[in-house]
């Protein structure tokens, strides 16, 4: 792994393929959706899914999904710690204590591997309850390969 410091933060910046490099039994990890764990969007489905890292400032990195002709954007928040660049911690929450609520959680931090693909580590969370607890958690590291 490549430490991401304030220095060689622009060499986040490229065209990175959607789907992981990164084999797992149970998903299909795909970079855009996990970006949106968040937001209620639908997935986005297609032939061509590749997105596209550009490096604002020390503390914004633009977030671009190519898919056939669909162009998306997103703007993630955060600040380089610890050799990665750190997205700030997102927290939703909807409902009433106790009776009725949903939760939601993600952190994600990102770096390079020597070959200058991207290395992505995931904490997400969901949580719901109705007068019944239920919820989930996941950490996972993804590897997506770079195109350009």
């Amino acid at each position: 792994m490549v430490a991401i410091t304030k220095d060689n933060l622009k060499s986040l910046n490229g065209l990175y393929n959607n789907i992981s490099d990164t084999e797992s039994l149970h998903r299909v990890s795909n970079l855009w959706s996990d970006i949106n764990h968040m937001s209620y969007k639908a997935e986005i489905h297609g032939t061509r899914q590749e997105i596209k890292l550009h490096v604002l400032n020390d503390k914004r990195i633009n977030v671009t999904l190519f898919s056939d002709s669909l162009q998306y954007n997103r703007i993630l928040k955060g600040k380089v710690k610890g050799g990665y660049f750190v997205t700030r911690k997102k927290f939703l929450f909807i409902g009433i204590p106790l009776f009725l609520n949903i939760e939601k959680s993600l952190k994600m931090q990102f770096a390079l591997t020597h070959d200058s693909n991207l290395l992505v580590d995931i904490k997400a969370g969901d949580y719901a309850a109705i007068l019944m607890a239920a919820g989930q958690t996941s950490k996972r590291q993804e590897q997506y390969k770079k195109v350009k």
